[in-house]
């Protein structure tokens, strides 16, 4: 992982700032194809073709977070399935530093961030391959600053979970690119263990029952946890444990 280790020594990964894009992953993707990877973040005060995970829409008016940090991967499809916990977490942190009230604030599987059940924050991660040795990473953050869209599911911002008002979205990113270069670091140093460890603390649904449905079954059981790989660890009726690698996740109550 040379070049991620590269990349997470440095805290101040230069950002490029739009007025406007189509998407701040998009952005990355092009800059990829012309033999850019970063690190570097890309930022956009509007973006008009957001996107979430499994291509639903990601709206992101002006005075929210549209982000996407790019930079160049060396490592394997384990530890790059580590960086949408490393974000969710990141993102955590930086919305306590800035006053977020914690009670309530948790982190749903795969990677959402969400207050009391409705959706603060999402990610999502595409990646692509330059050579056999060589591959990047483009990891996509939207959250919530000031207005809560009208998405897939129920919305709040920063602004309703801060007693002196949310920051700007400038001062946001500025607080993420320091607390994901921490966390980055840390699993750099100490492997994915801590981060699974820190990442059940804040976990959405523990120990509860969840439906988990994919793009040919619906599984109901109680959430266990993750496993070392990220997997999601679910308890069956019977009482045998099924791993789960992807899948939309909803809370039976």
């Amino acid at each position: 992982m040379t070049k991620l280790i590269e990349a997470a020594l440095a805290h101040s990964w230069p950002t490029f700032w739009y007025e406007e894009l189509d998407s701040t992953n998009l952005e990355a993707r092009r800059r990829a194809s012309n033999n850019e990877y970063g690190p570097c973040w890309i930022a956009a005060k509007r973006q008009t073709q957001g996107k979430g995970r499994l291509g639903r829409q990601w709206s992101a008016p002006e005075g929210n977070l549209s982000t996407t940090a790019l930079f160049p991967f060396d490592g394997t499809l384990k530890q790059a399935s580590a960086i949408s916990f490393i974000a969710a977490l990141a993102v955590y942190d930086a919305a306590i530093s800035i006053g977020a009230k914690s009670d309530g604030l948790q982190l749903k599987w795969p990677n959402d961030v969400r207050s009391n059940k409705h959706k603060l924050a999402g990610i999502l991660i595409e990646t692509g391959e330059v050579s056999s040795n060589l591959n990047w990473i483009a990891l996509g953050i939207g959250v919530n600053i000031q207005s809560s869209p009208n998405v897939d599911q129920k919305t709040i911002s920063l602004s309703e979970l801060t007693k002196t008002g949310a920051p700007n979205a400038d001062n946001l990113l500025e607080k993420l690119k320091l607390t994901f270069g921490d966390r980055l670091h840390s699993f750099l140093k100490f492997g994915f263990s801590p981060i699974r460890e820190d990442w059940m603390k804040y976990a959405e649904g523990l120990n509860e029952m969840i439906t988990v449905q994919d793009s040919q079954s619906q599984i109901v059981g109680k959430m266990k946890g993750i496993n070392e790989d990220g997997a999601l660890e679910v308890e069956l009726s019977d009482g045998t444990q099924k791993l789960i690698t992807t899948g939309d996740v909803s809370l039976e109550n």
